[in-house]
């Protein structure tokens, strides 16, 4: 597994996780009565909260896995010198114009589930429910957009792109 797929598949994971823990924590709070749906102000602020954690962690994904592929080069190249190794790493981190091509496919995933997503949250106003669904739903689609982009990028990677 290549490091690109590896570090797509860790961004997967940790955004399902935030999935899960979002929906979770929306569904305890509204079953114990503490989120009420015409309360957007205590919805908004969960979802800011969780994009917060969402950023932070990508962020902390991108470090570590930067600091454990210099460390894998490094036990792997044990006898060559520190510039052979950072040009190995440099190597390694290079986005080539297939990365680029995968990424740009792989967008599109996102816009389908968000676009699709968007459009279901004006349905649900449009028939009246409170608002906080159309909130849900908005965050649920990117937060879903996001991991579908994951996979596919993925499945690309091993599969490569037909035309």
């Amino acid at each position: 597994m290549s490091y690109q797929e590896k570090q797509k598949l860790v961004s997967v994971l940790s955004g399902l996780l935030l999935l899960i823990i979002y929906s979770y924590t929306v569904f305890t709070r509204y079953r114990s009565g503490s989120l009420d749906l015409y309360d957007l102000h205590a919805l908004s602020v969960i979802i800011s909260i969780f994009i917060g954690i969402g950023i932070v962690t990508i962020i902390l994904i991108q470090i570590l896995f930067h600091i454990l592929l210099s460390i894998s080069i490094a036990i792997k190249n044990r006898e060559a010198s520190s510039e052979r190794i950072e040009k190995t790493l440099q190597n390694t981190m290079v986005e080539d114009e297939m990365g680029r091509f995968i990424d740009l496919k792989s967008s599109r995933i996102f816009s389908i589930f968000f676009s699709f997503g968007f459009l279901i949250s004006l349905i649900t106003l449009i028939i009246n429910l409170p608002p906080s669904v159309m909130l849900n739903i908005l965050f649920l689609s990117f937060l879903s957009g996001s991991i579908a982009e994951g996979l596919m990028s993925i499945h690309y990677y091993k599969s490569g792109i037909k035309a």
